[in-house]
């Protein structure tokens, strides 16, 4: 069973780098515009797909804890209306945040 939102089991290669392609077509009813704003959760262990027999299972697939945490947003090049002033750079494990998941 996935869960709605869930994008589903990624496997990473030998050095832990997992590449995904994720393309979000809007849709014009939708005020959120797809995912901006919601959030991207990686697990360190693999979703049973509510299959495990348990109620932690139904509830998070058994995927473990959360390894990283990210707001999917818009990059600064693409917004129209921002001032450089307002710009603010953040730090969350040594990387700024242009290193950050964007879109």
């Amino acid at each position: 069973m996935r869960h709605d939102g869930d994008l589903g089991n990624v496997k990473t290669d030998a050095q832990g780098v997992m590449n995904v392609d994720l393309i979000i077509l809007p849709d014009e009813d939708d005020p959120t515009r797809g995912y901006i704003g919601l959030a991207l959760v990686i697990n360190d262990g693999e979703d049973d797909l509510g299959l495990g027999g348990n109620e932690r299972s139904r509830i998070d697939g058994n995927s473990g804890g959360n390894l990283a945490c990210s707001v999917i947003g818009r990059r600064q090049s693409l917004w129209i209306h921002q001032n450089p002033t307002q710009q603010i750079t953040t730090q969350a494990a040594g990387k700024s945040s242009s290193d950050l998941l964007t879109l």
